[in-house]
């Protein structure tokens, strides 16, 4: 009891600590209700801040930095900053840039002679903006057999990426999110300084921001005074998430909301750093086409409610992390947790919504069109059904499941357990509204030798799907691809069985992936590791082998074994 009075006490005092506010009670009262359901000692939580002007005039823990030691959550509680590091590592290369000691549109193998030979030049600019074609090292890690409890260290990651003999694309002709090209730009750092990326980042970034909390995690054993610990639910209770990662460049950076705030005001006013760096961080990128994809240098570039929306959130274990800036209004909004079941760039702009709704600007997406076109209106069962069906993106392996359900179109996501969202029909045809956003859009193709779906954001494309209809295969069938199969670039094998009627992988780390058919000889996977399996047959229509493809890995070859 003393133990619960005691760590009562010092949450009390921590909130009192961290508050230093220069927000009047209103806003206060409206920002501690966004985060009352971790405002207790029993959950672990959040710690947030909000820049304006050039001062933290906001910060605040909420909830559990430590469930176990009942230390309660605040401003110096130390985080991972998951894939926020992004920035930092492209900060790090612009540095030496603007000392001519390399360029952004350098070959990598000027710096790393021993990568890999695509013959293709892959440049550093490409590694930064996620245009290189690499895959990105955790999926091929999952792939190889890695799971979240694993220890994984810089050679881990550098010698999965290092086997690759094949891009996912022609560098510079796609957007495709790889981890990869942040390691090696963090190596290429290391090469061209000639000092470890931690003590380069100190000297550097660290030292002259004063940010006296804040490090590179090149090896997890470390002490860590003040962290806050890591977790996750399981069967709907937390549970240790630990991030045993001792690699870095991608991610690896570890700091406290404090820190954090200081590096957020240094893109307004600068401590360190040139307009020359805050411009090129700042500016969209472009593919081989000249076309931008919302991605800049380390960061994405986006508009919220009218407003310039400068961002990168993160995530690795139980950590989540967000920084989101909003140079017109020069202000900025962070966030660090340790509970993974939060949605930290959904929480953090619930808290612009409060600081900035009077600076919020109309765009043309309120335009008197699509105003009309919000405009719910009511359909007939028989007219729904038509766009019934099954949906495949082709190139994500993402399915969806449309069908109707009390004469309402339902939108189901298979690889979420079966999430569903109702589609509300719109004034203009074969449009409709996904759930209670607005902003999201589901449109139909209404041609008659042509069916198709679309997902629009603010009116801009972002998926597109085509109808399927599975290969049934029996039992006996699924027998002929039987047997084991070994991949050079993972260097690991996996054992394909029918268990129960389903084609079935199984390894021994991964444990059994089950595998269901959508077309000959393809079949989607339960996994995160990967998403699509496809078999590869000879001129005899033998099975050879097959290529799996997940999110930002496609084409890992397997051969068959004899």
């Amino acid at each position: 009891m003393q133990k619960y009075i005691s760590a009562i006490l010092i949450y009390l005092y921590c909130q009192t600590l961290t508050l230093a506010q220069k927000t009047d009670t209103a806003l206060l009262k409206e920002v501690n209700t966004i985060f009352k359901t971790y405002d207790n000692l029993k959950t672990p939580g959040v710690a947030v801040g909000f820049i304006q002007n050039g001062e933290l005039i906001f910060s605040k823990g909420y909830g559990m930095a430590d469930l176990e030691h009942n230390i309660p959550m605040n401003t110096k509680s130390v985080f991972s900053l998951a894939s926020v590091s992004k920035q930092f590592t492209v900060f790090a290369v612009l540095l030496l840039e603007e000392q001519g000691r390399l360029s952004l549109d350098d070959d990598i193998k000027k710096y790393l002679p021993h990568f890999p030979n695509y013959n293709k030049i892959i440049t550093l600019r490409q590694l930064a903006a996620h245009t290189s074609g690499l895959k990105s090292h955790g999926h091929l890690l999952g792939q190889k057999g890695y799971t979240p409890d694993n220890v994984i260290t810089k050679n881990d990651v550098l010698n999965v990426i290092y086997k690759q003999d094949a891009l996912n694309f022609k560098p510079g002709e796609e957007f495709n999110y790889s981890n990869s090209g942040y390691v090696l730009l963090a190596e290429i750092v290391e090469k061209v300084s000639g000092k470890p990326f931690s003590i380069y980042l100190e000297e550097q970034i660290f030292s002259p921001l004063e940010m006296s909390d804040s490090f590179v995690m090149d090896d997890y054993h470390k002490i860590v005074i003040n962290r806050a610990n890591s977790y996750e639910i399981d069967n709907g209770t937390y549970v240790n998430a630990p991030a045993n990662y001792s690699y870095y460049g991608s991610t690896g950076l570890y700091s406290t909301l404090l820190d954090l705030s200081k590096w957020a005001l240094n893109f307004a006013n600068p401590k360190i750093g040139s307009q020359s760096i805050f411009e090129k961080m700042n500016t969209l990128s472009q593919l081989n086409s000249g076309n931008t994809f919302g991605y800049a240098l380390g960061q994405f570039v986006d508009n919220y409610n009218g407003l310039e929306y400068i961002h990168h959130a993160g995530g690795e274990a139980g950590y989540r992390a967000f920084l989101g800036r909003f140079p017109e209004t020069n202000s900025a909004v962070l966030l660090l947790s340790n509970n993974s079941a939060i949605d930290a760039q959904g929480l953090a702009l619930q808290v612009v919504n409060i600081f900035l709704k009077k600076k919020f600007k109309l765009t043309n997406k309120t335009s008197s069109v699509d105003q009309r076109q919000f405009k719910k209106v009511k359909l007939s069962r028989e007219y729904l059904e038509k766009y019934s069906g099954l949906y495949l993106n082709q190139k994500t392996y993402i399915t969806r499941n449309i069908f109707v359900r009390n004469d309402t179109l339902i939108y189901a996501r298979p690889e979420q357990n079966n999430r569903e969202t109702p589609l509300y029909p719109l004034e203009k045809e074969s449009t409709f509204q996904l759930g209670d956003y607005p902003d999201l859009k589901i449109e139909f193709s209404t041609k008659i030798n042509e069916k198709y779906m679309r997902v629009l954001e603010n009116n801009q494309i972002v998926d597109f799907y085509e109808p399927y209809s599975p290969k049934v295969y029996k039992a006996k069938e699924l027998e002929y691809f039987t047997g084991s199969y070994y991949s050079k670039n993972l260097d690991t094998t996996y054992e394909l069985s029918v268990i129960n009627g389903n084609l079935t992988i199984t390894h021994p780390k991964l444990g059994e992936i089950r595998l269901s058919s959508i077309k000959k000889d393809g079949f989607l996977a339960s996994s995160w590791q990967f998403r699509f399996l496809e078999f590869e047959r000879n001129a005899q229509d033998e099975i050879t082998g097959f290529a799996i493809t997940s999110d930002r890995v496609r084409n890992t070859r397997f051969q068959k074994l004899k």
